[in-house]
């Protein structure tokens, strides 16, 4: 018996990458954020407008682009300081930065970091924490009336990634070798000391 799907049979079907909602060392809520995110299901003004929503389409971090997903996590110029400023200790990672299409394509192509164990677990969580922060900050912005603060988005960012190492046994044990002050102010130490 065939069953119509409603989709034209030569279209091809998207395989989800479950791996990268499922398997990183992060909290649950999280996990069907990024769930969200990746299957392009987030609120974002141009959904919102799609939904029959009328209201202007502004970015809320930088007010001069539409918001869409794509801009609000990659492009945005607000977005775009905090990922350069932790990205700094990888320079493929940096490199890379502006030719991600999106999310999915970041996840994708998130190069391997090789230093101390310490820096491994904290560079494979912090796109998460990344864009989990920069979605909370807008919402923020939006619901609650706050504002953008790069240095205090980078600060929740860091105290995201420290705290989402308790998810792990062995990061647990790992993060003993350094203190929150560490991460917090000295980001590049933490990321290229070597033992």
């Amino acid at each position: 018996m065939l069953v119509d799907t409603g989709r034209p049979a030569n279209e091809v079907r998207r395989t989800f990458p479950c791996t990268y909602v499922w398997e990183p060392q992060i909290p649950t809520k999280v996990k069907f954020f990024m769930w969200s995110l990746l299957w392009d299901r987030l609120l974002t003004v141009d959904k919102l407008q799609r939904r029959g929503i009328v209201f202007p389409n502004r970015c809320c971090l930088c007010l001069v682009a539409e918001e869409t997903m794509p801009h609000l996590f990659l492009s945005c110029r607000l977005s775009m300081e905090v990922w350069v400023n932790l990205l700094t200790v990888n320079i493929a990672a940096r490199q890379a930065l502006p030719s991600w299409r999106n999310t999915m394509d970041m996840l994708q192509n998130w190069p391997v970091f090789h230093s101390n164990e310490v820096a491994a677990d904290i560079w494979a969580i912090l796109p998460y924490a990344i864009l989990w922060t920069i979605w909370q900050t807008r919402n923020d912005v939006i619901f609650n009336g706050g504002t953008w603060d790069t240095n205090r988005v980078i600060q929740r960012i860091k105290a995201t990634v420290w705290g989402w190492l308790n998810m792990s046994l062995k990061s647990m044990e790992l993060r003993k070798k350094f203190k929150f002050t560490d991460v917090l102010f000295g980001w590049r130490y933490v990321m290229t000391e070597q033992g």
